[in-house]
This record gives structure tokens, C-alpha cells and sequence, in this order.
């Protein structure tokens, strides 16, 4: 809600207090996500949506689509692009091609070393906006982690439920499972109640060393998954309606369909 009341994204990030000093902690952030558009026009001298239009969706072809602007003209970075479905994909075979078009390298091919991999030391399945898809994972929800999280001041009620979900979870679906079981229908709500403000993790995780796979996702569920080994591409994009239910529609464990798809 505050950032779309602001006037100006950009200036909004920059004026932003920070939470943790610099380098020692990972959260994915709107805010901060949005300052990449004042980066790109400054490095580029072009708004980040036409410096986009001009040296990807040009050559690709893409040429139906809108980008939401702030009441200062700035694109958002968190969100807010329109595009079809089959554009869509075309960005993840551009991925896929490491930045090669009909034989033309749109994207340094080095690029993606940098961006493909963990982008901190803080949370081994983030990239440069990208999310890195694991051989293996583990959810562990310990004795240690409710230490940590009892220590940033969740409340007793929460940490008492969260003891009930103490154990390995050997996948995000059977995470999921469990804790509706502990907070019911609308457990996502109450863990980023708990949770959101302090951009804190539910569980620690245990991640395999090889990455087959990564993805981008975005509000209600719009997915781009890439599976390279198989030249597997997966696009799922979806409308918001009032009938629209996290639960039902949010797909959350499409990473782990697509991968299991390929196998």
C-alpha cells in the first residue's frame, strides 16, 4: 500500500531506512526491486521500459505489451508488465539461449553465470531476481530456528504453533500441507503476519549443490520455469477475480510439477 501511493518509486526506495546493515541479511523486497529502475536509467541514459523495448522485446518480436508507470514516469521494477503468454515464453527460450536470437547475442552470454547462481551468501535459492530450483531441498523448522525467530519477537502464540510444525519437510508441498493443518485455511496470512514485517523465513533450508532449474514469479500466480537440461519451458499466467483464492489458484508448487514433468 505504500509504495503505490507514492508518487515516485525510485525516490521512494532511495529514502527507504534500512532494516539490516548492508551485506548481512537477504529478504526479497518491492521497494528495493523498484529502485532498478532509476539504475538502468542512469547506466543506460533510456527509461528502463524502452531501453527493454529496444534491446529485447524488439528483437524478439514482442510488440503487445504495456508497462505500468509511477505519477513521476517510472516503470516499476516489482511489477506491473502486460504481456501475452507466448512473449512470455519467448523471454524464458531467451534465457534458455543464454541471450542468443536467430543468432544474434542479445544478452551477454556471461550474464548468466552471474545471475543463475546465488546472489548472497544469505539464501542459496535467490539469483539476481531469479530463483534457483535445486536437485534437493530441505525445510527444517528446529529448535534453533524457533530460537531465532523467538529472539526477533514473534509472538508466543505463533511460536506455539510453530512447535507443533517442528520436523524435515522434504518438499514445499508437504511444508504447505502441514501447516494448514497447524493455522488452517488462511496460514498464509498468518505467517506473513508473523513474519512479513521482519522479512524473516519460516524455516531454514537444506539445498542440494546442483541447480536444475530456476524460475521467476510474480502476484497470484504468474510463473516463467526453465529447465535446462530438457529445454523445458513452463509458462502459467492467471487473471485476479473475486473469486480468486490462494489456495486454489496460487499454484504454488508448479516449480516441483515442472521439474518432476522432466524426469
Amino acid at each position: 500500500m505504500e509504495i503505490y501511493s507514492s508518487p515516485d518509486f525510485v525516490q521512494l526506495a532511495l529514502a527507504a531506512e534500512l532494516s539490516n546493515d548492508p551485506g548481512t541479511f537477504f529478504a526479497y523486497n518491492n521497494k528495493a526491486v523498484n529502485l532498478l529502475a532509476g539504475i538502468v536509467q542512469k547506466a543506460s541514459g533510456k527509461r528502463m521500459d524502452l531501453y527493454i523495448r529496444d534491446e529485447i522485446f524488439t528483437p524478439l518480436g514482442i510488440t503487445d505489451y504495456a508497462w505500468m508507470l509511477d505519477k513521476a514516469g517510472n516503470p516499476h521494477g516489482m511489477a506491473g508488465l502486460h504481456i501475452l503468454p507466448a512473449d512470455f515464453a519467448k523471454l524464458g527460450q531467451l534465457v534458455l539461449n543464454r541471450g542468443k536470437w536467430d543468432d544474434r547475442q542479445i544478452i551477454a552470454e556471461n550474464w548468466f553465470d552471474l545471475s543463475l547462481r546465488p546472489g548472497q551468501e544469505f539464501e542459496p535459492t535467490c539469483g539476481l531476481l531469479w530463483w534457483l530450483i535445486s536437485d534437493h531441498i530441505t525445510y527444517i523448522i528446529d529448535d534453533d530456528q524457533i530460537t531465532k525467530l523467538t529472539a526477533k519477537g514473534v509472538s508466543p502464540d505463533f511460536v506455539g504453533k510453530l512447535r507443533l510444525l517442528k520436523g524435515s519437510y522434504e518438499s514445499r508441498s508437504a511444508l504447505q500441507t502441514a501447516a494448514e493443518k497447524v493455522f488452517g485455511d488462511r496460514w498464509q496470512e498468518e505467517i506473513m503476519s508473523a513474519l512479513g514485517p521482519m522479512s524473516w523465513s519460516l524455516t531454514r533450508k537444506q539445498v542440494g549443490k546442483n541447480v536444475i532449474g530456476y524460475y521467476a514469479s510474480g502476484y497470484l500466480g504468474q510463473y516463467l520455469i526453465i529447465v535446462p537440461a530438457q529445454h523445458v519451458i513452463v509458462v502459467r499466467m492467471i487473471n485476479g477475480s473475486d473469486g480468486y483464492s490462494e489456495k486454489t489458484d496460487g499454484f504454488t508448487n508448479i516449480q516441483e510439477l515442472a521439474v518432476k514433468l522432466v524426469k
